[in-house]
């Protein structure tokens, strides 16, 4: 109630926390309904960054469902419009993503291209998190082509990474 007298800018942020805290939850409907609501506010006030989150979000939630056609449609449709805007973190991590959803789908040379082109961007700005990331997801991808060689340094460099910055979610202590 009341909604309408908040600021769509508020509003549109507000829905994208709600769709990605019921993502967390694995509640992708209500994910995919908050996301898409966001996403209109964003369209709606032009705001070029706030459709790309909102699409990449979206994107999650389909790609997490299974519907790997749509995650894929909306991931690109994010990253053009940070390509737009030149946030070369935000086109990394829609590079990652899209690779991701193709590893999923089986296509081990987009998923390889789009990562490739993650970590490059992600070693430009530094991005240790994303770079640690970026190299388990291209790692996740030589092993199911069934690359082992291609793998191995590549998971010891990620390793070496999440455990230079303490991240013990990723770094084999938990």
């Amino acid at each position: 109630a009341g909604a309408t007298d908040v600021p769509a800018r508020v509003r549109a942020t507000a829905l994208w926390v709600i769709g990605f805290l019921a993502g967390g939850q694995s509640d992708f409907a209500a994910s995919r309904t908050a996301h898409t609501e966001s996403l209109a506010l964003w369209r709606e006030l032009g705001d070029k960054e706030g459709m790309g989150r909102a699409l990449n979000s979206l994107a999650n939630a389909y790609h997490l469902q299974g519907d790997y056609a749509t995650a894929r449609d909306s991931y690109e449709e994010a990253l053009a419009l940070f390509r737009e805007l030149g946030d070369t973190w935000l086109i990394a991590m829609a590079l990652s993503n899209l690779g991701n959803a193709a590893q999923t789908e089986g296509d081990y040379q987009r998923a390889v291209a789009y990562g490739t082109e993650s970590l490059r961007l992600r070693r430009q700005i530094r991005d240790t998190f994303g770079i640690a990331t970026t190299l388990n997801n291209l790692a996740e991808a030589a092993l199911a082509h069934d690359d082992d060689a291609a793998a191995a340094p590549l998971l010891v460099e990620s390793l070496t990474l999440w455990r230079t910055i303490g991240d013990k979610l990723h770094n084999g202590i938990v």
